[in-house]
């Protein structure tokens, strides 16, 4: 399964990297903490999720969960919109297809 988060929910407030020393500043008002009511659910010693992903958590845990953060395609245009048709389609550009990369694939499957 492949996951990709849109809208309100980024990348740093899913899986935070509380092991940064410049993450709290940068973030502030938002930043997961490591203590507290709501603290964020450690990974690794240097990311953390978010308390609501408890689920992901034990899936990554039992290793058959994995981030990968921080990943782009090299699509550059200014459309957050063609962006998204770009990683969706797994082409170079927008419009160049009317399926999605997994779709495809399945179809290649025997």
């Amino acid at each position: 399964m492949v996951v990709v988060l849109r809208g309100a929910l980024d990348g740093l407030s899913a899986v935070a990297p509380l092991g940064d020393p410049d993450y709290a500043a940068l973030r502030a008002g938002i930043a997961l903490t490591r203590e507290g009511p709501n603290a964020a659910l450690p990974l690794d010693g240097f990311f953390a999720l978010h308390p609501a992903m408890p689920n992901f958590a034990r899936l990554y845990a039992a290793g058959q969960a994995s981030v990968i953060h921080a990943a782009a395609t090299g699509y550059r245009e200014r459309s957050h919109f063609d962006g998204q048709d770009v990683l969706e389609s797994g082409q170079p550009g927008p419009g160049q297809t009317q399926s999605g990369w997994l779709n495809r694939l399945l179809l290649a499957l025997p």
